[in-house]
């Protein structure tokens, strides 16, 4: 039977968006959902596997969605962090959605091509113990060749990696997701040092002179955002305020074309630069440290939610992204447990969301 059969319990997930005064919609938008200590799910199953994600206006069309934590369920209140793919977030709105639980005989129903249907070729979420997984099936792994960062350290949204400049920590792979433009390279970043350090970079790991590079510039006035295009000859766009110390912040990098680039911290405060640059020969990509022959600009401090897409993602799209990551529950408001409606005997409807008494289990 056609799903939501079998379903017993859903939540609202309700999405605002208007404090985020987007220019226009978000179309496929992954949305970050966290659950803390939810008593409800403690009717889901203890792995998890029978949670899934629909809009209020479709129920029975289930949306993609990766869940890179959950504990819980089986009896027991659980705690997890999803990234749903919202069809259409309304600028003057939001998006209203139901997370379905309540099935004992459901496999597990995670689908990550949310993050390559959306140009994203390298995803990492750098909440794994050890190697660092890449969630869009690309197989960017990254491994620590040299000194490792700390893993699952407490993050902005769910586990991350500590790294110590002074001990030269970063994570890496010998290949390149993005070696041209378009692309746009997003992180969440909590530093502690005013240095000039690189959240990530896409660099040709046999010569100097051919990268791209993502800076928290703290050794620069402001210490604004950096996207720095290397050939021989330096090319960047700064924000225009930066970030404080100690404090979660993100920051972005877009290159549109070898003419066009742009920086941006917290989604906002956006830096442009037209200086014509075209590195090539990108075979390896850096977290942590500029990873040139010549390595340099090690990071410190904490690093969560590191992308690389293959496009120019919009104003509003990076504003979205940051501000939904850094704001307290994403925007996202959870409601009470209700009874999936399922026909009663004799015809009509054994509960509907119009009758809220028969729906509170």
């Amino acid at each position: 039977m056609a799903f939501p059969s079998g379903w017993k319990w859903w939540k609202a997930v309700d999405i605002d968006a208007t404090p985020a005064s987007l220019g226009g919609d978000l179309s496929n938008f992954p949305q970050p959902v966290k659950v803390t200590s939810d008593s409800d799910l403690a009717l889901a199953l203890a792995t998890g596997a029978d949670i899934r994600f629909t809009t209020e206006a479709a129920p029975t069309v289930e949306l993609k969605f990766e869940m890179p934590y959950w504990s819980g369920g089986g009896g027991s209140a659980a705690s997890a962090f999803f990234w749903v793919q919202v069809p259409t977030i309304l600028a003057a709105s939001g998006a209203n959605l139901r997370m379905w639980f309540g099935n004992s005989g459901a496999s597990d129903g995670q689908d990550t091509s949310l993050w390559t249907d959306v140009n994203y070729e390298a995803v990492w979420h750098l909440d794994d113990n050890g190697n660092q997984l890449d969630s869009t099936g690309n197989g960017y792994t990254l491994s620590a060749p040299g000194n490792a960062p700390d893993y699952q350290q407490t993050g902005q949204n769910n586990s991350c990696c500590l790294f110590d400049d002074a001990n030269s920590e970063y994570l890496e792979r010998d290949a390149a997701p993005v070696t041209a433009a378009p692309m746009t390279v997003t992180s969440l970043a909590k530093s502690d040092a005013l240095t000039y350090q690189v959240a990530c970079s896409t660099a040709d790991k046999d010569g100097d002179s051919d990268w791209w590079a993502l800076f928290a510039s703290g050794g620069r006035a402001g210490q604004p955002t950096e996207w720095f295009s290397y050939d021989g000859v330096y090319a960047y766009s700064a924000s225009t305020s930066g970030y404080t110390q100690n404090q979660w912040f993100h920051m972005a990098g877009r290159e549109s074309a070898s003419n066009s680039r742009a920086s941006f911290y917290n989604g906002e405060n956006k830096g442009t630069n037209a200086t014509a640059q075209t590195p090539d020969n990108a075979d390896r990509v850096s977290v942590g440290r500029l990873g040139k022959l010549t390595p340099s600009n090690y990071f410190s401090g904490y690093l969560e939610e590191l992308r690389i897409a293959s496009d120019a993602k919009s104003d509003d799209w990076i504003k979205y992204e940051a501000l939904s990551q850094l704001t307290a529950g994403n925007y996202c408001t959870i409601g009470s447990r209700r009874l999936h409606a399922r026909p009663k005997i004799g015809g009509g409807l054994a509960c509907g969301r119009g009758r809220i008494g028969s729906l509170i289990g």
